[in-house]
């Protein structure tokens, strides 16, 4: 991408045309001009992006202006003010303006705009409150909007103590080694401390010794956090109203951390005599245990049975082992461990099944004796033979024998074979890259390309048989992927052609499908247009040679946020629906069309949060948990119906209540309440659920009154029973039967629901399950694709997401639902926030629309029954069965959610979730807040789209997913490492995707909270990946090269301010519902950062910069300064700096930034050039803002 960076004061830039351009000449600016399409000279027409951040004569930024980057080509400013000492206590939201400057100073910017955007407020900006000392540490931060302004009794408070005597409880680890089959073995072992010392007495930490930092969100629920003087996080303590919930961390003598004891497990201590027993450990701890080379070498979840971990000389995993794996009742029917082998890049090559009984220690042993290097090289001469396959590695790596071969990896070049597809030597009109080195001439310069260093094809088995599927990567001549090639182990096909602009993004997808090598082939073609912004315009799609559809048709406001889509045509051309879309000033959907005037639509709904309207059980929530939801459709009968939720101290759903508020005969009828109340632990305890009688008359009918029983007597997260008291066979079956489960922790049998028997592979998917309705078996990939079911005797093939039932294509997906391959036709969907499927219609025969099925839900997931039953889309002979977060329902009444299996009538997961250590929820749902968070994956709940994203609920978290209380200070320096788990900004943006409806501004200027390093890796704090280093920011960072996770968002802002403005101007393209459409055309050409830290901070976009092929030179080099490898002291104003101290610098040349008379403080700037001479680093005196001016910059050298 072409890009001119320019410093106004900066003596060394040549001649640079700013053709209409009307940059204020008498203030010190950095402007940036980004071409969205190739130019070959300076341009005012073509698509560009424009920056232009003033700075006052201190080098702060004063202002930030994103040049005509409002969908009416209108500028957004966003103001920066400072106190009297020189804080930016106030982060103001993007203002859209009247008019353009382009690019010239607004000295009074125009609230017109932020009134229609925003609504009526006397706030537009977040604020924060600090102490006065010189600590500065944050007090109060509060929200744009009068609801949550400073003084409104709404806002988050910061409280920094110390703790009291007999307050926080002393755990102590203990390790012994020995030494086993040559291997040095270290078991911890867990005891409460007896000691009196300074710091402990009588088994509690003594007043003082520990830094006690509390958190109270908006709607006053409170955490806290005791970390000790090395910054160990000792103890996470909540209050659910009327106990402490308390969940403490344990750190063995090498400071590694050892335990994890949940809630329960504390309360299970405290009840037996403070006496820590294995019962308790292995029911209810999370335990961790490390060798002598500070590798985690075994570990062991609560409920489920102890992972080996085994490595090789270079630290890296080779074998891993669980408890089923130990045993022969696996799918591969012997004792084993599962294996990865790498090449000389560490790039890993093929992954399998060892069948092996030896011990963790003897193959430790046995790795530690290898005297060779432990890598596998490429071998296309001579390749692996199994099952018929050939397999182009050779075989020297450990392990070498008894081996499965399960999934393969090439790279560089493709494999050789007769069924390997030919590259193509260009995809829609697009040169393909090679595999040799070839010169290539663009814009003048000549260089050699190739694939090297670009993965080149995949090759996965499948678990319950041998067949294969095999995938193919094509490349532009920028690296970018353009095209793919997947044979399915039918011999069918799906190929992928992708047109790129200039940016990355893409213009048209062409989609080639095949089950069968003989049948047709089918072809689907997708177009896309972009504003000059690149916001998704319009979305077309076509099947085969039929007309083409308009899919979407988006309409942004002037902040970038979705307000309208338009979707399919009628026969009059006219689209089939359109869908508004409304926010509020924190950029939270508050609603889908207006269920108080349906007019033309389907469906609407209305979202509250601190607004319900429902006098008797309304309550409003200010920290982002959604308190009603109302909706109507204008299908069936028309009822206006309206859910209120209640929720506990710790964010966890109590109630779901229903109502119909304009029904005159019965307005709190409760017809579809459902009530639940949990242990300590978050387990549900038990389940109230309501529904409407058969009659339709009269009160509520409960169906499920559902208690719980946990194993070891209540003190386990493994459900044993269920008893329903109801006598009411709807919703879950009256049974009472004991549930089992295998070493995994995997749920064996429900016989409840008639389940007597479910076997998983080692991936922990069920492969079969029994039951009297008839049994299920399934068939995966080794990287847990489903490709095929047989319920019975009907047959299910998943291919690429076409889908198959006696080998008859039933539909395939695309972005506003799917389309019916048996009658050619969209069907499209009303999705609500949390991507439940509630609405399906179509176009019908003759005009109009056709009504195919309406779902409604309760906030568990389980279907309303009563009126919202019937479907066409089975008596049209498609049986899609994709309703609760768009997922599929089994016919046993399981959701498949990928990685695990969902019990709606329960609320709770069969499998443990793999991500437990991170959740610590081994089987819970959503954090127990199904309203704000979903599951959609199986492994851990995400904020919703379009409500606060990354608020505040998860931020105090539930029972068992704690918060990091840091100690905030303003302006903080560079960060030690990028952190992947930071509460959110609350204004950073979130994306609004193809189809999605998330807006297009979340929160800017939010301080995060600052982790000290143990506390990033240990990433058990938040359970939300959204935020921090993982923020979904527009392409503007990259091309400034800002370091996003490694500054505070106010230092960001100071660098150039250009956050918000680099949130707006994208108005869609990072939606994580794309993410993985994008990760295929990711850019490549501007080199920014480093590998290390690309692999830690961005996710996929058009922009994002693939690490992996940035040059090494370069990314060593800036690893070492971006990191902030250098001596930390304080300056002239006692404040700590960070003095860069590497000596690969050595060479470089530097300049200082001219001033603009009149002003001062930009003379401490510098210029630096790399000693390569192609790239330099723009570095102010304390190194916290550094920006990267890469080759192509308008920047003159010498």
């Amino acid at each position: 991408m072409k890009k001119y960076l320019l410093l106004k004061t900066l003596f060394l830039v040549g001649s640079l045309s700013l053709q209409g351009q009307d940059l204020t000449q008498t203030e010190n600016y950095v402007y940036s001009r980004t071409y969205l399409e190739p130019v070959v000279s300076s341009s005012n027409t073509a698509k560009q992006v424009q920056q232009v951040n003033y700075l006052d004569g201190l080098g702060r930024s004063k202002q930030n202006i994103a040049i005509k980057a409002t969908p009416s080509g209108k500028d957004i400013v966003i103001p920066v003010e400072y106190d009297a000492l020189g804080r930016q206590l106030k982060n103001l939201l993007p203002l859209p303006q009247q008019t353009t400057q382009n690019g010239g100073l607004f000295t009074s910017p125009d609230m017109t705009g932020a009134v229609s955007v925003y609504g009526a407020a006397s706030n537009y900006y977040a604020e924060k409150k600090v102490e006065n000392s010189p600590l500065q540490r944050l007090q109060e931060q509060a929200a744009p909007g009068d609801p949550w302004k400073m003084g409104s009794g709404k806002t988050i408070q910061y409280q920094y103590e110390s703790n009291l005597s007999s307050e926080v409880r002393k755990f102590i680890v203990n390790t012994s080694w020995t030494n086993v089959s040559g291997v040095a073995v270290g078991t911890p072992a867990l005891s409460l401390s007896t000691e009196n010392t300074d710091y402990v007495s009588n088994g509690f930490y003594k007043a003082g010794t520990l830094y006690k930092n509390t958190v109270t969100d908006e709607d006053g629920n409170k955490a806290t956090k005791f970390t000790n003087g090395k910054g160990q996080v000792i103890l996470i303590r909540k209050n659910d109203g009327t106990q402490n919930i308390d969940t403490y961390y344990a750190y063995n003598e090498y400071g590694q951390e050892a335990f994890v004891i949940p809630p329960l497990a504390v309360k299970a201590v405290e009840t037996s005599g403070n006496t820590i027993t294995s019962t308790i450990l292995d029911n209810l701890c999370y335990q961790y245990r490390y060798d002598n080379q500070d590798r985690l070498v075994e570990k062991k979840f609560p409920g489920k049975g102890w992972e080996f971990m085994v490595y090789d000389q270079q630290d890296r995993l080779v074998l891993i082992q669980d408890a089923n794996l130990r045993t022969t009742a696996n799918n591969f029917g012997s004792k084993g461990w599962m294996f990865t082998k790498y090449d000389q890049f560490n790039r890993i090559v093929y992954t399998g099944f060892f069948a092996n009984t030896a011990t963790r220690q003897v193959m430790q042993n046995a790795l530690n004796s290898m005297t060779s290097q432990n890598i596998e090289n490429r071998a296309d001469r001579s390749p692996i033979v199994q099952n018929g396959e050939n397999i182009y590695y050779t075989k020297s790596a450990f392990p070498t024998g008894s081996m499965t071969i399960l999934s393969v990896s090439y790279y560089d070049s493709y494999p050789p074979g007769i069924n390997t597809p030919a590259r193509p030597d260009n995809i829609l009109g697009q040169n393909t890259l090679v595999p040799s080195p070839t010169a290539m001439t663009v814009n003048g310069v000549t260089t050699s390309r190739s694939s090297s260093g670009l993965p080149t094809a995949t090759y996965v088995r499948n678990i319950e048989d041998t067949g294969w599927t095999k995938d193919y990567f094509w490349y532009d001549t920028k690296g970018r992927q353009i095209g793919s090639h997947s044979i399915n182990y039918l011999g069918g096909y799906t190929k992928t052609e992708t047109e790129l602009d200039f940016t990355g993004l893409a213009k048209q997808i062409k989609t080639h499908h095949k089950r069968l090598a003989g049948d047709a082939e089918k072809i689907i073609t997708e177009t896309f247009e972009y504003d000059n912004q690149s916001r998704l315009l319009t979305h077309n799609h076509k099947v085969g040679n039929q007309d083409e559809e308009p899919l979407a048709i988006n309409t942004y406001n002037s902040i970038g946020q979705l307000i309208n889509k338009k979707v399919g045509l009628d026969d009059d051309g006219n689209p089939l629906q359109s869908v508004d879309y409304a926010y509020n000033i924190r950029g939270w959907l508050t609603g889908i069309n207006d269920p108080m005037n349906l007019g033309q639509d389907l469906f609407a709904m209305k979202i509250k949060y601190q607004n319900p309207e429902d006098t008797d059980y309304g309550i409003a929530k200010y920290n982002g948990n959604i308190s009603e939801v109302d909706w109507k459709t204008s299908y069936g009968d028309g009822i206006y119906r309206r859910y209120t939720y209640k929720y506990d101290k710790l964010n966890r759903l109590t109630d779901g209540i229903y109502l119909t508020p304009y029904l005159a005969s019965s307005t709190h009828n409760h017809f579809y309440d459902e009530k639940m109340s949990y242990d300590i632990n978050g387990n549900i305890k038990t389940m109230d659920r309501f529904s409407k009688t058969p009659s339709g008359v009269g009160s509520a009918s409960q169906i499920d009154e559902l208690k719980y029983d946990y194993d070891a007597s209540g003190y386990s997260n493994k459900m044993i029973r269920i008893t329903d008291n109801s006598a009411n066979s709807s919703g879950y079956p009256i049974g009472g039967n004991l549930i089992s489960y295998d070493d995994n922790g995997n749920m064996i049998s429900m016989l409840d629901k008639g389940i007597s028997s479910i076997q998983y592979n080692y991936l922990n998917l069920p492969r079969l399950t029994v039951a009297p309705q008839g049994n299920t078996s399934y068939i995966y990939r080794a990287d847990g694709t489903k490709v095929k079911k047989l319920f019975g005797t009907k047959a299910t093939d998943y291919l690429d997401g076409f889908q198959y039932e006696s080998g008859i294509l039933k539909f395939f997906p695309m972005a506003e639902g799917f389309y019916n391959a048996e009658r050619n036709e969209y069907v499209y969907q009303y999705k609500d926030l949390l991507g439940n499927a509630r609405f399906s219609y179509s176009k019908a025969d003759g005009g109009g629309i056709m009504i195919q099925e309406e779902s409604n839900y309760y906030p568990f997931g389980l279907k309303h029954e009563g009126y919202n039953s019937s479907s066409f889309l089975t008596e049209f002979g498609t049986n899609y069965n994709y309703k609760f977060l768009g997922q599929e329902l089994q016919e046993n009444g399981f959701y498949d959610l990928g990685a695990r299996f969902y019990v709606p009538e329960l609320g709770i997961f069969g499998q443990h979730d793999p991500l437990s250590g991170k959740t610590l929820d081994p089987y819970g749902y959503a954090y127990q807040n199904p309203i704000f968070f979903a599951d959609p994956t199986g492994l851990e709940g995400d904020p919703v789209p379009g409500s606060s994203g990354t608020g505040n609920p998860q931020s105090i978290g539930t029972a068992t997913s704690p918060i990091d209380v840091g100690e905030i200070v303003l302006n903080a320096p560079i960060r030690a490492m990028a952190n992947s788990n930071l509460p959110s900004c609350s204004y950073c943006y979130t994306g609004s995707g193809v189809s999605g409806v998330k807006g297009g501004l979340q929160n800017i200027g939010i301080l995060p909270l600052p982790l000290s390093h143990e506390e990033a890796l240990r990433r058990v704090s938040m359970p939300v990946l959204h935020n921090g280093s993982a923020q979904m920011m527009d392409s503007v960072w990259d091309i400034l090269g800002i370091l996003a996770a490694n500054t505070e968002p106010e230092n960001r802002e100071a660098a150039l301010g250009l956050a918000a403005i680099a949130i707006i101007t994208s108005g869609g393209r990072a939606a994580p519902g794309i993410i993985k459409a994008e990760s295929s055309i990711v850019k490549t050409e501007i080199k920014t950062l480093s590998r290390t830290k690309m692999s830690n901070i961005w996710g996929a976009g058009p922009l994002r910069i693939d690490p992996k092929n940035l040059p090494k030179n370069v990314t060593n080099d800036f690893t070492e300064i971006l990191a902030g490898r250098g001596v930390p002291r304080l300056d002239d104003f006692g404040l700590q700096r960070t003095v860069q101290r590497n000596s690969k610098w050595n060479g470089a040349l530097e300049w200082q930034i001219k001033d603009v008379p009149g002003t001062v403080g930009l003379n401490s700037s510098r210029i630096v050039q790399h000693p390569d001479g192609k790239w330099g680093l723009v570095i102010n005196h304390d190194y916290n803002k550094i920006i990267q001016i890469p080759t192509s910059s308008a920047v003159k050298w010498k």
